[in-house]
């Protein structure tokens, strides 16, 4: 059955994780020491659920700013972090996550 109006049709898993909600851009992106203090703990939390191959975060003017993107060696990785970050609240607001199309990923077609 097609989704209900409002829903996002579910991804089928991937080995890529789409997170929104985890940081301010216009706060978190500027510095470049608060940025890489943000990513190394975002890695360190990420890298609890499975072997994370990659964390990408876009820089004001990038495209997908805001997001932060999650690859993982296994499905079952991503899989395991969606399930531990969804909802979570982080810095006051409650994380989104989807799975992301791992050739969008490694092309940097982010959105």
């Amino acid at each position: 059955a097609p989704p209900a109006a409002g829903e996002l049709p579910s991804t089928p898993p991937t080995r890529v994780l789409a997170l929104t909600n985890m940081l301010n851009p216009e706060e978190d992106l500027k510095d470049d020491a608060e940025y890489a203090d943000l990513k190394r703990d975002i890695e360190e939390e990420s890298g609890k659920y499975g072997t994370l191959l990659g964390c990408v975060i876009p820089r004001l003017g990038e495209k997908g700013v805001g997001m932060v993107y999650l690859h993982y060696e296994q499905i079952s990785g991503a899989e395991k972090a969606k399930g531990e970050l969804e909802g979570r609240l982080f810095d006051g607001k409650t994380v989104g996550c989807n799975f992301y199309d791992e050739k969008k990923f490694e092309a940097k077609d982010f959105e």
